[in-house]
Order: structure tokens, then C-alpha cells, then sequence
């Protein structure tokens, strides 16, 4: 669901979590080729990132 969506998105918001809980659902992996980092936010356990499309 989130691979079919993403040609369709212009920003991501994502939250990268500093654990690795079970579970078989992934997001895909974010081509840096596409996406430009516009921010960074660390948190205790996790970081706020949001991308955007050049």
C-alpha cells in the first residue's frame, strides 16, 4: 500500500523509531534520488524526518 502511494505523494512525514518491533509490514525504502530531507527532530527513542520532492 505505501510503494503504490508514494508516486502520488509530494511530502512524507516519517517517524524513524529507535527499536525494531516484530512485524511484517515495512515502508519502503526512501530513494534519496527522489526525496530531499528538509528536517530532522530527535526525540528520546525516535526522530521526526519529513522529506520532499525536489
Amino acid at each position: 500500500m505505501y510503494a503504490e502511494a508514494m508516486p502520488y505523494a509530494h511530502r512524507l512525514l516519517v517517524t524513524e523509531v529507535d527499536d525494531e518491533p516484530e512485524g511484517d509490514v515495512h515502508f519502503p525504502p526512501i530513494d534519496p534520488a527522489a526525496w530531499r530531507e528538509t528536517s530532522r527532530e530527535g526525540h528520546d527513542g525516535f526522530t521526526f524526518v519529513t522529506y520532499e520532492r525536489p
